[in-house]
């Protein structure tokens, strides 16, 4: 798949742009949609079902972001490959390469979007006070996993 990067990079460009920069909201629907899920959770978790600061004494919204990010991507992948092959069908029965590079193209368009938004969980700890430490390194080897 490493000799075939360059059509996997253009697919996924090509991708991300009839998801995203195609439709009318366009690419703020991409970070509006998981941030409006996550203000819905905190919603109903803090008022609806009146959830109290854990003991630990973490804030419940730093805690909430970083359990529904990985979520939402995972949810995001699994929903859009397992379909891939049906919406890419044309490519599979015209030219040949790998089968397997179809389900690589939704992974990687969903995985910038995770980009961004494991940005801004690093931003809302420092906000909250969490001062990067030497443990914040381990934040490579999540973004290393969550995409194998």
């Amino acid at each position: 798949m490493v000799n075939q990067r360059y059509l996997i990079q253009q697919l996924v460009k090509r991708d991300f742009q009839n998801k995203y920069l195609a439709s009318y909201i366009g690419l703020p629907w991409a970070f509006m949609q998981p941030a409006v899920i996550i203000l819905v959770m905190w919603f109903a978790f803090t008022y609806g079902l009146k959830i109290r600061v854990m003991e630990s004494g973490l804030p419940f919204v730093p805690w909430l972001i970083c359990a529904m990010v990985p979520w939402l991507f995972i949810s995001e992948t699994l929903i859009t490959s397992s379909s891939s092959l049906i919406q890419y069908s044309y490519l599979i029965k015209k030219t040949s390469f790998k089968v397997g590079i179809i389900p690589l193209i939704k992974i990687f368009t969903a995985f910038i979007i995770h980009l961004f938004f494991v940005v801004v969980i690093a931003v809302i700890a420092v906000l909250y006070g969490f001062s990067p430490s030497i443990y914040w390194i381990q934040i490579f080897y999540y973004l290393f996993a969550a995409f194998v």
